[in-house]
């Protein structure tokens, strides 16, 4: 049976922590393949400055290149609403209905689940795996999902995107940060730059990072 793991964020930008974590997920869940799905529009960060969608997409594109495992999936941004996790499985799932899917995401997203939409929905689709993470214990997801989740310890990165963000805002270096070609881009088009007002483009939507509902 094909296993594929399913791994969104924002990717604001991209960096060696995500790829590291999908691969050591990858070959203990023995999955076929990972999907990369930046977000498009996500509720919870509607007053953050992101960076475009199309760009954060190029940025993973370019990431994944030349890795046969991993995949980078546009499902969120050919949308112009706010679209939720449940939407992009429901979606993966009508394409590849024989597959079991596995849903990646970390302590401090698993500690939000109620406030997600349709969580119920969500693992009834798909097996909800947990990555270890620093600073977050397992006592901080709520016990009515503490119960139905996976717990897979991997040895994490200890990177970010909010520093690797800071650190070209202080003109500081992020090589070894993030994979090939992610600084070019980020220097070719001005991202993360104090001075630089960076909209939402065609948003950024919610697959896998903190996922509020709308109120």
């Amino acid at each position: 049976m094909e296993r594929i793991g399913i791994f969104g964020g924002t990717f604001d930008p991209i960096h060696l922590g995500h790829m590291a974590a999908a691969q050591q997920a990858a070959e203990a869940l023995k999955l076929s393949r990972v999907w990369f799905i930046p977000s498009g529009n996500p509720p919870h960060k509607r007053k953050a400055r992101i960076t475009p969608a199309g760009l954060r997409y190029q940025m993973v594109r370019r990431a994944l290149s030349g890795n046969p495992l991993f995949r980078a999936a546009d499902l969120e941004l050919r949308t112009s609403g706010a679209s939720y996790t449940i939407d992009s499985l429901e979606a993966i799932r009508t394409r590849h209905p024989a597959a079991e899917l596995c849903l990646l995401m970390g302590l401090d997203q698993a500690a939000t689940l109620s406030s997600w939409k349709d969580p119920e929905r969500i693992f009834r689709i798909c097996r909800v795996v947990v990555l270890s993470r620093p600073g977050f214990e397992v006592s901080q997801i709520e016990p009515c999902w503490r119960r139905r989740v996976e717990f897979l310890p991997i040895r994490l990165l200890e990177i970010s995107a909010s520093d690797i963000r800071n650190r070209v805002r202080r003109g500081l270096s992020i090589k070894y940060l993030v994979p090939a070609g992610i600084e070019e881009i980020i220097t070719r088009q001005g991202l993360y730059l104090a001075s630089v007002s960076q909209n939402n483009g065609k948003g950024e939507k919610g697959l896998n990072e903190n996922e509020r509902k709308s109120r």
